[in-house]
């Protein structure tokens, strides 16, 4: 009996090794959430669905908006539905423009491949163009690069030392007919 009890440990920790392989291979910080094209996804603090979907780079979720912090803010959506089409990512956002910075540059990224560069000031839509090509099996990893990234007390505006970029309110994914 003692060796049925031992195949068996070893068998479930073969089992859950794998899956854990599976889903945290290093690729992703976390398993993807499903995302249905065309949906909001909303970046403030009542309506928020925008958590799920977030992998690091993010701070916490203010009454209208969510910051980012540092020099990149990442994002991890599962779109099966995509087919072979081109995506348009739209984003409602504006930049922390401290220190006299004239605008924010963010630089897109899908799946590792550039897809768009912005100079980010006022509130504002922004768009990128996914290609279907980046959209692989399913799997949206989103990173915005953030240019100049700044603390609120590194310039004597008050004692927030988060390193804020663009505050994001709003984020759309559609098919390009």
């Amino acid at each position: 009996m003692p060796k049925i009890w031992t195949w068996l440990v070893i068998m479930l920790t073969i089992v859950a090794s794998v899956f854990s392989f599976l889903i945290y291979s290093g690729k992703y910080d976390k398993p993807a959430s499903v995302y249905t094209l065309g949906d909001s996804v909303s970046y403030y603090k009542t309506e928020d669905n925008a958590r799920k979907y977030m992998l690091a780079g993010w701070s916490r979720q203010e009454k209208g908006y969510t910051w980012t912090d540092g020099n990149e803010a990442s994002m991890l959506f599962d779109v099966q539905n995509a087919g072979d089409k081109n995506l348009l990512l739209q984003i409602r956002a504006f930049a922390y423009l401290g220190g006299g910075l004239p605008c924010q540059t963010i630089d897109v990224h899908v799946n590792e491949i550039k897809t768009a560069s912005w100079k980010i000031t006022d509130e504002a839509w922004y768009e990128a163009e996914i290609p279907y090509t980046a959209v692989g099996d399913g799997l949206l990893k989103i990173k915005f690069v953030i240019s100049d990234p700044t603390s609120p007390k590194d310039i004597g505006q008050s004692t927030d030392e988060r390193k804020l970029g663009i505050a994001v309110k709003e984020l759309i994914i559609n098919v390009i007919d």
